[in-house]
């Protein structure tokens, strides 16, 4: 059985590249069909950033996101940080 470490910092960091490469990939493939290309189910605080990096992106649907981090800290505060992290380019 994986603990938390394992999956955070050894497993995420081997699966996830592949996963946005396929994004990505099928981004322009939608592009290069007409298609405007959203994102969304599933996006959240730790993801958005290379999500809304990749070229093409017009719309992220991220309202659940919002609200469930606004219980915590404030409507206001929530939406500043996901600007902040949509804005920020990726580390």
């Amino acid at each position: 059985m994986l603990d938390a470490f394992e999956i955070i910092f050894v497993i995420l960091p081997i699966v996830i590249p592949p996963l946005l490469v396929r994004v990505a990939d099928a981004a322009k493939q939608a592009q290069a069909l007409g298609l405007v290309v959203h994102a969304g189910h599933g996006l959240n605080y730790v993801n958005v950033c290379r999500i809304a990096q990749i070229p093409g992106m017009t719309e992220l649907n991220i309202g659940h996101s919002i609200v469930s981090r606004a219980v915590f800290v404030g409507l206001r505060k929530a939406v500043r940080e996901m600007i902040r992290l949509i804005e920020s380019p990726v580390l």
